[in-house]
């Protein structure tokens, strides 16, 4: 199930408080982000973009904060 929350910090805290199994936030420019990443490696991209910095990184990054305390169910173990 997807919940949505107004910012970062209350998903991480659902997670904390094992009422959520991760919280995974995107940042704000994400998708530019990505595509100037993604365009930096490529040499026929239009943009001739030839390095990108951290922050360009950090933007395109997906970002997941789990809980870990314990086993999550898998196909194999369907009752950790």
């Amino acid at each position: 199930m997807q919940v949505e929350y107004a910012n970062v910090e209350d998903g991480i805290e659902q997670v904390k408080l094992g009422k959520a199994w991760a919280a995974i936030y995107l940042e704000a420019n994400f998708s530019y982000d990505l595509m100037l990443r993604v365009c930096s490696i490529y040499s026929k991209c239009p943009l001739n973009i030839s390095n990108i910095t951290n922050k360009t990184i950090n933007g395109s990054a997906i970002h997941i904060y789990a809980d870990v305390t314990s086993e999550c169910p898998t196909p194999t173990h369907p009752h950790a």
